[in-house]
Formats: C-alpha cells, structure tokens, sequence
C-alpha cells in the first residue's frame, strides 16, 4: 500500500474518542488520540504483504497511563489492538506504526499488543462496528 493520501485524508471527529477517556488529564488525553489515530492511519504501511482485507476491529487502551514514582509523570500507555486476521498480527505491519509513535511521542513508552482475540478490559477507543472511519481505507473495508 503506497497511498499516502490516505494519511491526510480524515472523515473523523476526534471528540467521541477522547471523550471516552475525559477522566484521565488533558495531555494524556491529547496523545491517547494521537496515538490511535496513527495506528489507525498507519495500519497497512508497514512491511510485508498487508492482506487487502486485513482491518483493525479494535482499539483498546489497557491500562491508561503508567505513573513514574520519582516523578509524577505519566511514563507510558498500553494498547491493546484486535485485527480480523491472524496474518496481520506479524510484527512486519506495525513497524511504521511503532516508529510514527516513538518519532511523535518520544517521551512516553507506548506498548502495542496485537491479537485477534478481544481485549479482555481497557477502554475502548475504536470499534470498526461502531466508530466512523478515520479515511479511504477503513470506509472500503466496513462490515
């Protein structure tokens, strides 16, 4: 997949998913949402043979924000991601994930987990079933 285009090429309101986590503070917020938007604009550039109708069913984040005991900060994020299919779980796709992450958010550890399986608990922050697509590619493979 080389359509760039399809970066830029936003249908979504970020509002509905950062309300979802309007308890946790404003930064986290911020890149709780900057960080599923890039998995999900992402998703399919990475290396390897993406399969065509291989799609992000879920975004989960698991555990929201790790806290640093010296300082107060917030340390990092884990993500749960559920993919329809097995094929798409290979660590080849979300290399370009993981290094748009690591370039705009430097300062956090950002873990993805990636199964077909669905996260157990966490907050949802995308539900292909139910979220509007954030581009081209997820509205061409919508259930």
């Amino acid at each position: 997949m080389n359509e760039q285009s399809d970066f830029s090429n936003d249908i979504y309101d970020p509002i509905a998913m950062m309300a979802r986590v309007g308890h946790l503070p404003v930064q986290a917020q911020q890149e709780i949402e900057q960080i599923s938007r890039i998995v999900r604009a992402a998703f399919g550039y990475g290396e390897g043979g993406m399969p065509e109708q291989g799609r992000i069913v879920l975004i989960a984040l698991t555990n929201p924000y790790a806290i640093c005991p010296s300082s107060g900060d917030i340390a990092g994020y884990d993500f749960h991601i559920t993919v329809n299919l097995s094929e798409c779980v290979d660590d080849a796709h979300w290399c370009l994930v993981r290094r748009l992450i690591a370039a705009e958010i430097p300062h956090r550890t950002v873990t993805l987990t990636v199964t077909v399986e669905d996260c157990p608990s966490g907050i949802v922050l995308y539900d292909a079933e139910a979220d509007l697509p954030l581009n081209m590619r997820e509205l061409s493979v919508r259930p």
